[in-house]
């Protein structure tokens, strides 16, 4: 899956689609309009999908999808899904967070400890994660 980033301001951020305390001050500035990204897992939230990006240079992290446009719709053959509120693991994803469900590669849908570890920046869970990384950019290279 590719998207293109249309904005950075918070102000496409519907209010009804804020959550964990993003407000009008939160700051996406940080996102590049126009970059074309992978989407290297998807974050279902009650009110809205987050992406999974990594953007040139940076460590990865879920952004609201309303930042960008679907460039192409096409997820890699071998993702898997997590219903959290089904999942002992993931469980409180959904209770703490209203996350519902996760679609990504094996490890980021199977492990919370290594689901954890990419939102935390953790050494092991961030080397999977860019090994995965570059086998979906590989992938996706070859759909392109």
């Amino acid at each position: 899956m590719q998207v293109r980033c249309i904005s950075n301001s918070v102000n496409v951020l519907p209010v009804a689609s804020r959550c964990n305390y993003e407000t009008e001050k939160t700051d996406f500035s940080f996102l590049n309009v126009g970059l074309l990204h992978n989407v290297y897992g998807l974050q279902f939230l009650s009110c809205r999908v987050d992406y999974l990006i990594c953007q040139p240079e940076q460590n990865p992290f879920f952004i609201p999808s309303y930042f960008f446009e679907v460039q192409n719709a096409l997820l890699p053959p071998y993702w898997s899904m997590c219903t959290t509120y089904s999942d002992v693991d993931y469980r409180c994803l959904f209770d703490l967070f209203h996350i519902n469900a996760l679609i990504g590669y094996h490890e980021l849908v199977t492990s919370y400890v290594h689901y954890t570890g990419v939102i935390e920046r953790e050494n092991d869970a961030l080397c999977l994660f860019f090994k995965e990384k570059k086998r979906i950019d590989d992938w996706q290279q070859k759909k392109n």
